[in-house]
């Protein structure tokens, strides 16, 4: 019964950033697409970090930064999703980040400390897929050259979007503050939740 599923999410923490998990993940996609399911949202939860040297898409690579190859374009997993009927691919990344608060003591710089806090930045990468598959526009009633037109566009914008997206989360992990500024991403607040894939994708 694929109509029961709208919101498919999946969980990546550490202990998964193993080839055995990556391959599990695109059977799961696969059969979300054998069974012509119909959903809102996936959303991929992730827990990145750098890993050293590593096996990845492009072979070798240093200081490589775990699961941004789920989202290498031209690999099983994103080649799986591309054929899914999903209105929006969420990405969630899940950040430590480390503070330094200072504590104030009776005055004197014997009593004046300063120590670490560490948090975790919920960091969302939203893309709407809507136009991924034009086919169902230009065999509409309504199909038209302008709508067809359109309707490809829009449809080449989310492949280029796709294309990138390996890049953009290696950039969000990289400098998630730039990537705030510059709209790559968006900061989660404390009260939003995965589970209602579609208003985290709906909400700028």
């Amino acid at each position: 019964m694929p109509y029961l599923f709208k919101n498919v999410i999946i969980t990546c923490e550490g202990e998964h950033y193993l080839p055995s998990f990556y391959r599990k993940a695109c059977v799961s996609i696969k059969k979300l697409v054998e069974a012509n399911a119909v959903l809102d949202t996936i959303t991929l939860v992730t827990v990145p970090q750098k890993v050293g040297i590593s096996h990845t898409a492009g072979g070798k690579e240093l200081n490589a930064i775990s699961f941004a190859d789920f989202l290498y374009a031209q690999g099983a997993f994103m080649t799986e999703l591309k054929m899914v009927q999903c209105k929006f691919f969420n990405v969630i990344m899940k950040k430590a980040c480390t503070v330094e608060v200072e504590t104030v003591g009776d005055g004197t710089l014997d009593n004046d400390t300063i120590i670490e806090e560490t948090f975790v930045r919920r960091l969302l990468i939203s893309l709407d897929l809507r136009y991924l598959h034009p086919a169902a526009t230009e065999e509409g009633p309504l199909a038209n050259e302008e709508t067809i037109k359109y309707a490809r566009s829009k449809a080449d914008a989310v492949e280029n979007e796709l294309m990138g997206l390996k890049e953009r989360f290696e950039e969000v992990f990289e400098d998630d503050e730039k990537a705030v500024e510059e709209g790559k991403c968006r900061l989660l607040d404390e009260n939003e939740t995965t589970h209602n894939g579609m208003a985290l994708s709906l909400r700028k």
